[in-house]
C-alpha cells in the first residue's frame, strides 16, 4: 500500500503513523514476519530429529 501510494488509512499500521515511522515500521513487520515463518520451519524440524525412533 505504501509503495503503491495509497492515501487511504484503513487497515495497515503503517498509514495511521507519522510519515517518519511509516517505512521502519514496514521493515519492522517484515522482520518479525520473516522470524515468525522461520521458527515455524524451525520448531517442527527440531522436534521431529530429538524424539527416539521406534522400531
Amino acid at each position: 500500500m505504501k509503495i503503491l501510494g495509497v492515501e487511504e488509512r484503513v487497515w495497515f499500521l503503517a498509514l495511521h503513523l507519522p510519515p517518519v515511522w511509516q517505512w521502519p515500521t514496514i521493515i519492522f513487520m517484515i522482520a518479525i514476519g520473516l522470524l515468525m515463518y522461520g521458527y515455524a520451519i524451525l520448531i517442527p524440524m527440531r522436534l521431529s530429529s530429538s524424539t527416539p525412533a521406534t522400531r
